[in-house]
């Protein structure tokens, strides 16, 4: 991830922020366009405190380690950290030496991998004895034990009972025996004390992750692999699965075999750590250049430079150059071919040639932050591993 000086950094409420106020293991949400590297250049980071496994319960502190700052409540280890918000009566606030043996309390915070909470806040509350641990989030079910059962979802047993509901989209009612490896799910429940859910209910969900880097964007297919259903979209590789849907015009259903190279096509994804992209939708679109059209023109980042030939690629589009071009940077000074970059953000005036292609004749650098460009935009959603 990098920023720039048009990057806007803000905490809770849009407040405004620098980036010397984060720090490592915050959870943040950034906004931006990615690059041909496949780093992602911020337009926006945002701290966030959204977490898939947040959890909040009652109980009784049954012991307190002062030295690290941890408590036994309701039988579950509860650690806090220096963002631990404790709490009295009417919010008033103390600190973790308030606390004794004997204390109801409630608590909200973040389940670890180990099984403990991370608290976000303790509070005292009035002696409820409401034990219940009340669990929710999302996932892929990694397995299926029909004779039991239950599932595996995002690495936690999920056990059902004749009081789960199951439900598709729109809330349509399922059964256990409609699920299946590899869908994604929202699941609700109660937290056991071996670590398991007992699921009340477990829905059907089609967001993606959280934690994952949705792309989206738009150019022509340059290369096609049959055999490894992969394809390479304005510069980028395009893998697909079996979860991949294929659509034409109307979002008429195809199949991956449908698609040839120079058709122009959206792809909606996510952001793999090599790169690539695993398409969630491939559709075919029309070409923003049209045929016939004698002066087009396009706006987008440049995806290579191939200086003995004389051209270059914008958003998947080979861009030639002739001595009669004309490219200037963002102040109207000349350039050469030699002067641009890959990343680079362009305007391109020219004439389009029989095979797709485009003929420049005028080249400007342009200030993306001022414009619409066809980059993919990316939201991305997750903890900071490091600052520099």
């Amino acid at each position: 991830m990098h920023i720039d000086a048009a990057t806007r950094l803000e905490g809770d409420h849009g407040a405004p922020l620098a980036l010397s106020d984060f720090i490592v293991g915050q959870r943040v949400k950034v906004k931006g366009d990615l690059q041909a590297d496949g780093s992602i250049l911020a337009e926006k980071v945002k701290l966030d405190d959204d977490d898939d496994f947040e959890v909040e319960f009652k109980g009784l502190i049954e012991s307190i380690d002062p030295g690290a700052s941890s408590m036994v409540v309701g039988g579950w280890q509860v650690a806090t950290n220096a963002f631990t918000r404790f709490e009295g009566e009417h919010d008033a606030p103390l600190v973790f030496g308030d606390f004794s043996v004997g204390q109801f309390v409630e608590v909200k915070g973040i389940l670890q991998s180990d099984g403990s909470i991370l608290a976000k806040k303790i509070e005292l509350e009035d002696d409820e004895r409401e034990h219940d641990f009340e669990l929710e989030f999302k996932g892929l079910i990694e397995s299926i034990d029909v004779a039991n059962s239950s599932m595996v979802v995002a690495g936690r047993q999920v056990l059902t009972n004749e009081s789960t509901r199951f439900e598709g989209d729109d809330h349509l009612p399922l059964t256990f025996a409609d699920f299946s490896v590899g869908q994604r799910v929202e699941v609700e429940g109660i937290l056991q004390p071996d670590g398991s859910v007992l699921a009340s209910k477990v829905e059907l969900d089609d967001d993606l992750d959280d934690d994952e880097i949705e792309a989206e964007f738009k150019g022509l297919i340059e290369s096609i692999d049959a055999a490894n259903g992969t394809m390479v979209v304005a510069g980028h590789q395009v893998l697909t699965d079996a979860f991949t849907r294929f659509e034409g015009d109307n979002h008429l259903p195809l199949a991956f075999e449908d698609f040839s190279v120079g058709q122009f096509v959206e792809v909606e994804g996510v952001l793999q750590p090599d790169g690539t992209i695993l398409a969630a939708k491939i559709e075919i679109k029309d070409h923003p250049l049209p045929e016939g059209s004698s002066n087009v023109q396009s706006l987008g980042t440049i995806n290579s430079i191939d200086l003995a030939g004389d051209s270059f690629k914008v958003n998947g589009v080979l861009v030639s150059i002739g001595d009669a071009t004309f490219l200037e940077d963002l102040f109207g000074v000349s350039l050469t071919l030699e002067d641009l970059r890959i990343g680079d953000f362009v305007n391109v005036t020219g004439d389009l040639q029989a095979d797709g292609s485009v003929h420049s004749t005028t080249t400007s650098m342009v200030d993306q932050f001022f414009a619409s460009p066809q980059a993919p935009e990316n939201e991305v959603l997750g903890g900071i591993w490091t600052l520099y």
